[in-house]
């Protein structure tokens, strides 16, 4: 997972398109935003987010992926800092 996320990444800023292809060799990532509001997800949390979930659905063999007991602990699990305000880790992640 992490090798095709490096090759064929995800926008690294906002745009307003609603479909992002990267090709890199044989590798291939597709994104299509649909109708969402939200739109495509982009920036470097946003990538870790994706390569854990990949990477915790392997390891677990399972539908529903457990986050943890807290943010915090949820932050240490992905190696960020448990810092706020404007620029911090915890509001990076909720965004």
């Amino acid at each position: 997972m992490a090798r095709a996320m490096v090759q064929a990444t995800m926008p690294h800023r906002t745009t307003t398109e609603l479909r992002h292809e990267r090709k890199n060799g044989y590798y291939l990532l597709s994104m299509v935003a649909g109708s969402s509001p939200i739109g495509l997800p982009y920036g470097s949390v946003r990538r870790l987010l994706l390569a854990w979930i990949g990477a915790e659905a392997m390891r677990t063999g399972e539908r529903e992926l457990v986050l943890g007991d807290s943010m915090s602990s949820f932050l240490s699990e992905l190696g960020l800092n448990r810092t706020g305000g404007r620029w911090g880790d915890v509001t990076r992640l909720k965004d």
